[in-house]
């Protein structure tokens, strides 16, 4: 049950090392170079893809809206995770599922 605060607390060793581990800057800096790529070439296939079997395509203005609101939202989570202390592993694990 939960103690009076409504907390929970974690004594497993194994857990609390998890919640523990953040990756540096530079990783974080690597992965999220390669999300935005994998994104970008994903999103660039997909229309690629449509044109090809003649299907209707959204305009290339709103294409390059959504993509760059996804550029820079993951590059400021890069900068926040490294003014702090780096990729969080859970961030990784959990972004996995």
């Amino acid at each position: 049950m939960l103690g009076r605060q409504g907390s929970i607390y974690i004594t497993n060793q194994g857990i609390l090392n998890i919640g523990n581990t953040f990756y540096s800057d530079i990783t974080s800096w690597i992965v999220a170079l390669l999300l935005i790529g994998i994104y970008s070439v994903l999103t660039m296939r997909s229309r690629a893809q449509r044109r090809a079997a003649g299907l209707t395509l959204q305009p290339a203005r709103n294409l390059a809206l959504r993509m760059g609101v996804v550029i820079v939202g993951v590059l400021l989570t890069t900068l926040i995770f490294a003014l702090d202390r780096g990729l969080p592993l859970v961030m990784v694990i959990f972004s996995d599922s």
